[in-house]
């Protein structure tokens, strides 16, 4: 939305989405994961017992790493994080393309 002029700024996705910044800022943060580690996050088996096993905040000092060849991929226990993550994402996203609309 940013990048197509839609919204202008971080702060007026802030108010659309109805989020903090701290929280748009993890969600943008999501963006410097490698590709192959947000494939695997989003391509994993659905968690249908439990709570999955992996949270934001495990993920995001690897978003800190910005070399994506550096970022711990195996050392991820990726398996069951994937319906989290999805969650958070569309979540934000639907709120934010309501407000917008």
């Amino acid at each position: 939305m940013l990048s197509a002029g839609t919204i202008s700024s971080y702060a007026e996705l802030t108010e659309l989405g109805h989020v903090t910044t701290a929280r748009i800022s993890q969600i943008t943060n999501m963006l410097s994961v490698a590709p192959g580690i947000q494939e695997a996050i989003l391509y994993l088996p659905r968690t249908l017992q439990g709570h999955d096993s992996i949270h934001l905040r495990q993920l995001q000092p690897i978003a800190m790493t910005l070399e994506w060849r550096k970022q711990p991929r195996q050392s991820m226990p990726l398996e069951s994080c994937r319906d989290e993550l999805r969650n958070l994402i569309a979540t934000s996203l639907l709120k934010i393309d309501a407000a917008v609309r």
